[in-house]
């Protein structure tokens, strides 16, 4: 345990045992804002709402500060996304993704894993009534269903905590509906777009310290951009 907490201090990579569809670049993100949070809390809670085979939760599950972890899924068989595609998840189950961690995971950090198959909009307030201080939405990669879940999310967030986004480059036009409608609400935060393709949204007094990640953050105009062409071009050559 040691050495997984040594590894996650120093947001390495390297403590992602279980595989995850994320690149060394985005668990590296993960890992920086994962740091913030339990640099400010004596304990936390970690909430996922997409986990698949449970990649990024074994961080959370390792560490001591992480007090819950709570994951959120309703396994369907396969899912769209932005590039107009259809993505297959053969035995896509709880029960895979549990056999999997508990190979690795120790008892102690098993036992902090809460598991929730159904869709985070449903997740209501009697049935977790925790409140996470770190977020992260990695379901259906649609804008709709990217802004739906945060929808949802907020309502399980304390004031002061992080919400990031997995595959930012493909959800980039709900992350802007995220800015726009936090500005309507008057709402304090801070936005980053990090390596590789992360979205990192600081609420409360975690937008002050998210502010510690803007040197490594993307330009979040140039970010879009290239994202957007990049979409448009995959879309046109189909």
């Amino acid at each position: 345990m040691t050495r997984h907490i040594e590894l996650i201090e120093r947001s390495d990579p390297e403590v992602f045992v279980v595989e995850s569809q994320s690149t060394d670049g985005d668990r590296t993100s993960f890992l920086d804002i994962q740091n913030i949070v339990r640099n400010n809390f004596d304990r936390y809670i970690y909430l996922e709402v997409g986990s698949h085979l449970g990649g990024t939760l074994v961080p959370h599950l390792l560490d001591p500060r992480c007090s819950s972890v709570i994951s959120v899924d309703p396994r369907p068989p396969s899912q769209p996304d932005e590039r107009g595609l259809d993505f297959d998840y053969e035995g896509n189950s709880t029960a895979r993704m549990v056999e999997g961690l508990s190979k690795i995971i120790p008892r102690s950090g098993m036992l902090k894993l809460r598991t929730f198959d159904l869709d985070v909009s449903d997740l209501s307030p009697e049935i977790v009534s925790a409140k996470a201080n770190l977020a992260l939405i990695d379901g259906e990669h649609t804008n709709r269903a990217c802004f739906r879940d945060f929808m949802a999310v907020l309502g399980h967030v304390t004031p002061d905590c992080i919400i990031a986004f997995h595959d930012a480059n493909l959800i980039y036009d709900a992350l802007l509906n995220v800015e726009t409608f936090l500005k309507y609400e008057r709402r304090k935060f801070t936005a980053l777009y990090l390596r590789h393709s992360v979205f990192a949204i600081g609420l409360g007094s975690m937008a002050i310290a998210l502010e510690a990640l803007r040197r490594d953050a993307y330009d979040p105009n140039e970010y879009v951009t290239n994202a957007r062409n990049s979409l448009q071009a995959s879309l046109a050559s189909r």
